[in-house]
């Protein structure tokens, strides 16, 4: 049998298709455009950079939904710029295996929703951890603003966005607190 034979036969060529076709969406498809907005002193001229997590959420969303777990990857490791609004911080403790010891380390992560332009109740959710917290964070409530760069880790199925351990923090804006003058 010769080769041409093979590659041509009806179920062998509907899977060599398949098989193309997965392999170039994965490493030929298109990647989303980024619009990074340069960082300026003065933060009234700071915008978010896109895509924004709302944006990145509206596309998994309107994905299949057995296409939502992959529809992610395209983010990982896409730089970003964004306004978030803070909303908690737990403290964690995780076992990480190298050269098969179990090492013990704690972090802090962070939780911060992003609002779209409408300011609807509707937000995403951005997460992002450190080691230590910055001394920055360090006097933040729920409700304050934060600037945030860093890298995409990670976008989940329903659309919440994981940074990269340890983003660099842009600016912190506190409200205007009760009795503070």
């Amino acid at each position: 049998m010769h080769w041409y034979t093979w590659v041509f036969d009806g179920l062998r060529s509907t899977a060599l298709a398949g098989v193309c076709a997965v392999t170039y969406r994965k490493f030929f498809g298109k990647k989303p455009t980024v619009h990074l907005v340069p960082v300026t002193d003065n933060p009234r001229e700071r915008q978010s950079s896109e895509p924004t997590p709302s944006q990145i959420s509206d596309q998994i969303q309107a994905a299949l939904p057995f296409d939502r777990i992959h529809a992610g990857e395209k983010y990982k490791g896409l730089s970003v710029v964004w306004k978030v609004i803070f909303s908690g911080v737990d403290h964690r403790t995780d076992l990480r295996v190298e050269n098969d010891v179990t090492i013990e380390f704690q972090y802090w992560s962070f939780y911060c929703a992003f609002y779209g332009p409408q300011k609807t109740y509707l937000h995403t959710g951005v997460s992002f951890s450190f080691l230590s917290v910055p001394p920055e964070l360090k006097l933040i409530r729920e409700g304050d603003t934060i600037w945030v760069q860093g890298k995409i880790k990670w976008v989940s199925d329903t659309g919440t966005v994981r940074l990269e351990d340890d983003p660099l923090i842009l600016e912190t804006i506190y409200k205007e607190r009760a009795g503070s003058h």
